[in-house]
């Protein structure tokens, strides 16, 4: 069965890369980068993430959203 862990992993494996897609929600299953789209709404009409099973959605904060847990 398939986990989140994956996700996690493509994330800090591909941190860097965010830049690129500040600003913009992205949708990720199984550790591959499915969609990007300038909204959620957008992004759930994407035919791949509409056939996707459980695909983590999530909006990727501009540098000046961004905030760190200490």
């Amino acid at each position: 069965m398939y986990s989140h862990i994956e996700t996690f992993d493509w994330f800090t494996k591909n941190a860097a890369k965010f830049d690129k897609y500040a600003g913009k929600w992205i949708a990720v299953v199984k550790g591959k980068l499915l969609a990007v789209s300038d909204s959620p709404k957008d992004l759930m009409k994407d035919p791949q993430v509409k056939g996707a099973k459980n695909p983590f959605i999530t909006k990727i904060p501009l540098k000046e959203e961004a905030f760190s847990l200490l």
